[in-house]
């Protein structure tokens, strides 16, 4: 994804990083029956997250994964057509 190219994303990323070192309880963390959480993640206390959701940090991006998806979506858009 070409927003991953600016430097605000990663910055954040090592923000979270180190911010999982000084105050980890202030971090999501995965619950039974919540959603997945991979990483350092902070979720805004008023946020409705899906159980089902996967939420990870920037350092654990799956570009290729979302790359697959963008591909097969784009492909069902232009057979529908």
């Amino acid at each position: 994804m070409a927003f991953f190219n600016s430097s605000a994303v990663p910055a954040n990323a090592l923000y979270l990083e180190q911010y999982a070192q000084t105050f980890p309880e202030r971090l999501a963390k995965s619950e039974s029956g919540g959603p997945q959480i991979v990483g350092a993640v902070y979720i805004h206390p008023t946020a409705v997250v899906d159980p089902r959701a996967k939420v990870c940090s920037a350092h654990t991006y799956d570009w290729k994964f979302n790359a697959i998806l963008l591909l097969f979506f784009s492909l069902l858009i232009i057979i529908q057509v």
